[in-house]
């Protein structure tokens, strides 16, 4: 066992300095390490030299507590991730279904309009009657048999809402009345009226008169882009309609 030189030797009623002492205390602990628990031991209180291992466990609970709430907080993100997943479908399906329901509250309009027609027409034509869609579509046909008219062209030619004749023109000769109805409409509805009605002339070789049936009122500007295109707007109110598309 190796020995441990004092300190300090002293004389009878010497005593070294305080940092003399200190500076002694230093270079024998640096000397033996071995001396440097009993003499913390002997200057520090147990509460404090208990310290370390306070920390360390402290750390490990710290640890323990960092990997609960990693685990903790990747549950929680899976489940967001479910909810969100399950939102995403829910806003879809109820878009889908939105979407449905305008199509058929859109699709009663028109037959509310076409059932209509008479008053609707009013004034327009002298006793208006819906025309001989068959006898349309057919011409339709032929057009696109003999290259006419492009696919596009036959598809939009068959699809306007309304076509209306005089009733006492028979032969649907004199003038023909190409509509559209839309609850509400925009520009849009009104170049489609104007679009379809000149495809239906140009293939029947009759005068058209493109028009737009609406159940809300309609601003200026498309007044007068409505104007500006010959296209006749009709408002024609209905209650089950009202208040489902005021935006």
């Amino acid at each position: 066992m190796t020995a441990i030189a004092p300190i300090v030797e002293l004389s009878d009623g010497e005593l070294p300095s305080g940092l003399d002492l200190v500076q002694q205390l230093i270079d024998t602990v640096t000397a033996h390490p071995e001396v440097r628990e009993p003499l913390l031991r002997a200057l520090l209180t147990e509460d404090f030299l208990g310290l370390p291992e306070r920390v360390s466990r402290l750390q490990e609970s710290f640890g323990d507590f960092r990997d609960e709430t990693r685990a903790e907080f990747g549950r929680v993100n899976a489940r967001l991730d479910e909810n969100t997943r399950a939102i995403a479908d829910n806003t879809r399906a109820v878009r889908r279904l939105e979407g449905h329901v305008g199509r058929l509250r859109g699709a009663a309009y028109e037959d509310l309009c076409r059932g209509a027609i008479t008053t609707i027409l009013d004034g327009l034509l002298h006793t208006p009657v819906l025309a001989d869609r068959e006898r349309i579509n057919g011409q339709l046909l032929l057009a696109r048999r003999d290259r006419l008219i492009t696919r596009d062209e036959y598809e939009d030619g068959r699809l306007p809402d309304i076509i209306a004749r005089d009733y006492d023109d028979v032969d649907e000769a004199a003038l023909l009345m190409v509509g559209e109805c839309s609850i509400t409409f925009n520009r849009g509805d009104v170049e489609t009226a104007y679009r379809r009605a000149k495809l239906v002339e140009r293939v029947t070789g009759v005068e058209t008169q493109p028009f737009v049936v609406t159940h809300y009122d309609w601003p200026p500007e498309i007044a007068e882009f409505a104007r500006q295109l010959q296209v006749v707007i009709i408002q024609r109110q209905s209650d089950e309609h009202a208040d489902q598309y005021a935006d």
